[in-house]
C-alpha cells in the first residue's frame, strides 16, 4: 500500500469516527429528585442522573415533567414512577436504549444506601 493510500484510509476512518453518534449512557443512575433548585423554569428538579465511578452524581441526562419511556419489569417501572412523582430517589442499573427510552436492568435501592 502506498503512503498516499494509507493516508487516505486513515483520513476516511477519522472522519467516520468523528461523525458517529456517541454511545448512549449505561451503568448506575439515580432517578427522581435531583436536589437542583432554580429561580426560573425550566429547571431539572426531577430527572435521571448518571453516577460516576466514585458513586457521585453528575448533571441530569434527562429531566422533565414525565419520565422517559421505561422498559423493565413491573416493579422497576413502578419504582421509577413513584420516585419521579414524589421527587424521591432510587438508584438503578440501566441504560438508555434511545434518548427517550430507558431500560431498568436492576433496582439497586434508595439513593445512598449501596
Amino acid at each position: 500500500m502506498t503512503r498516499a493510500a494509507a493516508a487516505l484510509l486513515f483520513t476516511a476512518a477519522a472522519i467516520s469516527q468523528a461523525s458517529a453518534e456517541p454511545p448512549l449512557p449505561s451503568g448506575l443512575f439515580r432517578i427522581g429528585g435531583t436536589n437542583i433548585r432554580c429561580v426560573q423554569a425550566p429547571c431539572p428538579t426531577v430527572g435521571i442522573v448518571k453516577l460516576g465511578p466514585d458513586g457521585r452524581p453528575g448533571w441530569p441526562i434527562y429531566s422533565g415533567a414525565r419520565p422517559p419511556r421505561i422498559e423493565g419489569d413491573a416493579a422497576a417501572r413502578e419504582a421509577v414512577e413513584r420516585n419521579w412523582t414524589l421527587q424521591g430517589c432510587v438508584e438503578v442499573e440501566g441504560a438508555f436504549l434511545q434518548p427517550a427510552t430507558f431500560e431498568v436492568r436492576r433496582v439497586v435501592g434508595p439513593c445512598g444506601r449501596r
